[in-house]
């Protein structure tokens, strides 16, 4: 069974993994926030998002629902955090957006219909032939069920804490724990999950 394991966990991180875009404009944003610049941090966040939004198209052809969501929130709180001259709302984004999927992960596990399974369902024509006949396996369908619970607490969690960190910290903790922090949650969620 450690094979399954192996797979459900290259297909949590291969589709988790557009989640990894949003590293590159809260670094842009804490450097230029860094030199004093806020209006400036703003506009290199959103410019960064929609670089990226660029790429998504031109690298796969189209542009998927998690670019445009992604890229909307950043415009979003960068609006907001423009709007009001302050940088607190766009340091509560990954915190809003992490609560949000948190409880909708939960609601969904407590539902009995697992979002993680939902998805790994609909995108598996997409994955190798061999991961997606994976997929039928029941051992791996309750892995995906075991995983997506601990999913929704330890978003909602890492949401609590990103919260505290943009409102009591400065911006390299804050960015420390909301974007890095973000990947030890979903990791560590999947190794519960899989150990359980």
């Amino acid at each position: 069974m450690e094979k399954f394991q192996i797979e459900i966990w290259r297909w949590i991180m291969t589709h988790f993994m557009p989640l990894i875009f949003d590293i590159i404009p809260l670094l842009i944003f804490v450097i230029l926030d860094s030199l004093g610049k806020m209006r400036y941090a703003l506009i290199g966040a959103v410019t960064a998002a929609g670089f990226e939004i660029g790429y998504s198209y031109f690298a796969m052809g189209s542009i998927d629902s998690f670019s445009l969501i992604f890229a909307g929130t950043i415009l979003l709180f960068a609006s907001l955090s423009y709007y009001f001259n302050n940088s607190i709302f766009f340091r509560l984004k990954p915190a809003i957006i992490g609560g949000i999927t948190g409880m909708i992960v939960v609601v969904t596990s407590m539902m009995g219909e697992p979002v993680l399974l939902s998805m790994a369902d609909r995108y598996s024509t997409h994955l190798p032939e061999n991961m997606s006949h994976t997929l039928q396996n029941q051992y791996v369908r309750d892995q995906f069920t075991n995983i997506n619970h601990y999913m929704g607490f330890g978003l909602i969690i890492h949401s609590i804490l990103t919260t505290w960190a943009a409102i009591y910290t400065g911006r390299w903790i804050w960015f420390f724990v909301s974007v890095p922090g973000m990947y030890v949650t979903i990791a560590l969620c999947v190794w519960v999950g899989l150990k359980n």
